[in-house]
């Protein structure tokens, strides 16, 4: 999974001691300290992203170079880059790739090979993912207001691969830390428009954890269950084992029982109220030790994980087998089957879910896939507020033109659900003074008068509905406004009507 947070200003203080290698004085921020680390390029963190390549950043990351990019500087003689001489309050946005748990159990308790090949596919996923994000988020705000956007030419990252979850469990996931900063077309550096981030952060998920199939599977020949919402987990890797080495999330669960709390915001909350510094761990190989003598008593030992790895097969995927994953998408059964429209982003999501585990999934080749099926007879594309000569902030700057925002912003649908729209349209109108419904005067005078409560506008509601026989009706209202106590009062003129 993806998650995002805001790098304000003066929070980075753990990442710039990280990246010098420092792991006697990190302060906490985000997923917090990673105290067991000793150095090296893991710990130090690798810079990623073309917008940093353009800034002669590659390889590890240093504190000086990281400290002057988070403060809109280039990194390599420290003068500003963007025109803005005031400082933004957003530093950056931590964007967190996390693995699901059965594949952080299995680098945990893998010998070294199957450690080291695990660490590669969940860093070729997170490449896979940052590269959508260039191509789809990487924009900055011109004009007044910020109402036009522009295309940046990419994003200016470090990526620290971490390997613990804070209640020291194995949790392979990778911060990556996109600096404020981006260059648009017109060549200039300024802040990024954030929002894109935040809109492409579902599918950049859905990316990154389908490449990580596709390399797990390559690497170490592990088959998956089936995709859930994107994820899924590795076939032999049993729920008990999963469980006992999910001791965080069992921190933050007892924490949302103890309050009765529920839902996202409640399980943030949580997270926070619960979190406690990691418990310091000499070296990595010490970490290894612990985790094998827990999966031991939980029945993962060497034979068990023996039977896990070694198993699946690897492929690329053909331009019949892009073909067979799509076939059904424009049925009312896919993707139009819980909303009637749908986006680039939706597509490309859909192609992560059913893509067979186990095929390498390069994300420009996904992003060409969704590409040709919506430009097929399969789609259509529906209206957009660009051509209705509307402007606004969904809209950007390109060759001296104001164009739609990118081709994600746009809405389509099939040719499928429009007909069932429109049958379902036709039989409205059919219905319409089909004297259905129908209460006389005293009825719904009872009715009334059994509420008196209710305002005149709701008055009316009841009476037209009890006179004009619709066999179906709509009743718009904004929320609160006491449509469902109108209704009621509706239905009791109806029954009191009888059949």
């Amino acid at each position: 999974m993806l998650s995002i947070g805001k790098l304000s200003a003066g929070q980075a203080k753990y990442y710039l001691d990280q990246a010098q290698g420092r792991v006697d004085a990190v302060e906490s921020i985000g997923d917090g300290v990673e105290e067991y680390y000793t150095g090296g390029a893991e710990a130090r963190g690798e810079w990623l992203g073309t917008a940093g390549s353009e800034l002669g950043l590659a390889g590890p990351v240093t504190g000086d170079a990281l400290r002057r990019v988070l403060s809109g500087l280039d990194p390599l003689d420290g003068s500003a880059l963007r025109a803005s001489s005031s400082p933004t309050r957003v530093a950056g946005f931590d964007l967190t790739l996390s693995a699901p748990k059965s594949v952080s159990v299995v680098f945990g308790v893998g010998d070294e090979h199957v450690r080291r090949q695990v660490r590669a596919a969940h860093d070729a996923a997170t490449r896979a993912a940052l590269s959508y994000l260039e191509r789809s988020a990487a924009a900055v705000r011109r004009g007044h207001g910020g109402a036009v956007v522009e295309e940046a030419s990419g994003l200016v990252a470090a990526a620290f691969r971490h390997r613990t979850s804070r209640a020291g469990d194995p949790q392979l996931h990778t911060h990556v830390l996109v600096a404020n900063l981006g260059r648009g077309v017109d060549g200039r550096w300024s802040a990024l428009d954030g929002r894109r981030l935040y809109v492409h952060a579902r599918t950049a998920s859905f990316v990154y954890q389908a490449a990580l199939r596709g390399e797990m599977t390559r690497r170490v020949g592990v088959e998956w269950s089936p995709v859930r919402k994107g994820i899924a987990e590795v076939i032999g890797v049993r729920r008990q084992v999963i469980r006992g080495f999910s001791r965080r999330r069992a921190e933050i669960e007892a924490a949302l029982a103890a309050h009765g709390s529920d839902g996202a915001r409640a399980a943030e909350t949580a997270a926070l109220a619960t979190r406690r510094p990691k418990a310091a761990v000499a070296t990595a190989d010490e970490l290894a030790a612990e985790w094998r003598v827990r999966a031991r008593e939980l029945g993962l030992g060497e034979r068990e994980l023996a039977l896990i790895v070694g198993r699946g097969r690897s492929s690329a995927p053909s331009r019949d087998d892009w073909e067979r994953v799509a076939h059904g998408f424009d049925d009312v059964d896919g993707l139009t089957r819980e909303a009637a429209t749908f986006s680039r982003d939706d597509v490309i999501q859909a192609f992560c879910e059913r893509l067979p585990a186990g095929m390498t999934v390069d994300a420009e080749a996904l992003e060409a896939a969704a590409d040709r099926f919506l430009a097929s007879a399969r789609v259509v594309a529906l209206v957009s507020v660009s051509e209705t000569g509307e402007r606004g902030p969904g809209f950007r700057r390109r060759d001296g033109r104001i164009v739609p925002l990118d081709r994600d912003a746009r809405r389509y649908s099939t040719p499928a659900q429009l007909a069932l729209e429109r049958r379902l349209v036709a039989r409205v109108l059919h219905l319409r003074r089909g004297m259905a419904g129908l209460a006389d005067g005293r009825q719904v005078a009872r009715a009334l008068a059994a509420r008196p409560t209710l305002s005149d506008e709701q008055r009316e509601v009841v009476q037209r509905l009890g006179r004009d026989g619709d066999g179906v009706a709509v009743l718009a209202g904004k929320a609160g406004t006491g449509k469902t106590f109108a209704l009621g009062a509706a239905r009791a003129a109806w029954q009191a009507a009888g059949p």
